[in-house]
């Protein structure tokens, strides 16, 4: 039965990314898909084949990137969840599915953040998958997520990091978001709600994890209709690739390193400097990528250029060690390329991730005060010559190549009914 498929991603290009790479999947399966999102992501979608929505124009998005605060370790989530209300919109948000709603073939799917779906899922009674793309948003007690204002240690005990959950989400996390999901619940005639982050925005109705079980091993506390599939690997090859320039680049040396902090980050100059001269100092070939040009120290070194935006899948298999801020989507495409990875994790999921990589063995961290230029050259030295490392890249990669995470997810969203 064809479906009426309506995707709500949150975020920037590491969190739209999977759902495009999901609704192209759900297409070639013979489904309608239309994806709500950023203006900036409409020709990628449309090339993609999807239907698209806009739910904010480009200036806004740049505007949102603007605020630092979005990678301050304590300030970040409060800053995340704040836009989130501010773009979610969840009254235009609902009119839109009503819009769009086929009664008996939708299915609505959300990303963690897309709390405007999860309200439409309950007052219009259509069926939502709730997709989240990195582990550490499902809070577990047992299985404590490393975070960067700090962790609930292990070695407490059980009911402590039960307690300690409990206060932070009742007295820190509900008081940002429940007053206004609240607000609009009781004009809808719906009963408020609490828990927003470790119950309420897991769907009743499906909940999948975007990554494999070697990479996060399900705790007895999670969500017990999640699903894992596998790493979502899309980023934007379909419709973008490498300039002759960039071409004549990658043909003329050396594997380089590959250095990113993100798409969205405007605030990483000092750590492109590090970065770069840390690969000078080594006498290595690197490329820094950012759409942010501003970002980029001027000079380059000999053996270094910069690039607004290469799709991983296309140059990391050609490189030596990525360098990177640990967000889930660059972590999977250098986990697929079979290469170390130096991680410098700001905020978010990024700390759980850079953690979970180490003890896989597939490289090493620094903090953000620690990434100076001297610490770079030793870190990446380690990472060229440690053979245990190159062999537990080419391990994942042999698993990942397995795998196929888009499919998982587009099969699971096709069996989703109402509950």
């Amino acid at each position: 039965m064809t479906k009426n498929i309506l995707l709500f991603p949150m975020g920037s290009s590491g969190d739209v990314h999977p759902f495009i790479g999901l609704g192209r999947a759900l297409r070639k399966r013979g489904h309608r898909v239309t994806l709500f999102s950023c203006e900036y992501f409409g020709e990628t979608a449309a090339k993609s084949g999807l239907e698209f929505e806009e739910t904010y124009s480009t200036e806004e998005y740049h505007q949102i990137q603007e605020d630092p605060d979005l990678w301050h370790p304590r300030r970040g989530m409060k800053a995340v969840l704040d836009r989130t209300q501010t773009v979610d919109g969840y009254g235009k948000c609902l009119e839109r599915i009503k819009e769009k709603n086929i009664p008996g073939e939708t299915v609505l799917v959300g990303g963690s953040l897309a709390l405007g779906p999860r309200i439409a899922r309950d007052h219009l009674k259509i069926p939502l998958v709730t997709l989240h793309l990195q582990p550490s948003v499902i809070v577990s007690p047992i299985s404590p997520p490393r975070m960067a204002a700090g962790k609930v240690p292990r070695w407490w005990p059980l009911w402590m990091r039960r307690l300690a959950y409990r206060f932070g989400e009742k007295y820190m996390v509900d008081p940002m978001l429940a007053p206004k999901v609240n607000e609009f619940r009781r004009g809808l005639g719906l009963p408020p709600v609490r828990n927003i982050i470790s119950q309420y925005w897991h769907s009743p109705d499906a909940v999948v994890g975007l990554f494999p079980e070697w990479y996060a091993n399900p705790a007895a506390d999670w969500p017990a209709n999640l699903r894992l599939a596998s790493f979502p690997l899309y980023d934007e090859a379909n419709v973008r690739g490498l300039t002759d320039e960039q071409q004549r680049f990658f043909d003329a040396g050396d594997p380089p390193i590959i250095v990113t902090f993100g798409t969205a980050m405007r605030h990483a100059k000092p750590y492109f400097t590090a970065a770069a001269e840390a690969i000078s100092k080594l006498g290595r070939r690197g490329v820094l990528l950012t759409p942010y040009r501003e970002q980029i120290p001027d000079p380059l070194p000999r053996g270094v250029i910069h690039a607004d935006y290469i799709p991983l899948s296309q140059i990391l298999p050609r490189s030596a060690v990525m360098i990177h801020h640990g967000g889930i989507g660059t972590a999977a495409q250098t986990l697929k390329a079979g290469i170390p990875h130096l991680v410098m994790p700001m905020t978010h999921d990024q700390p759980d991730n850079a953690v979970r990589l180490q003890n896989l063995g597939l490289g090493t961290w620094l903090s953000p005060k620690q990434f100076k230029p001297v610490n770079v050259a030793r870190e990446l030295a380690w990472l060229l010559t440690k053979d245990s490392v190159k062999t537990a890249a080419k391990q994942a990669a042999e698993r990942l190549a397995k795998e196929d995470g888009l499919t998982t997810a587009a099969e699971i969203v096709e069996q989703v009914v109402w509950k």
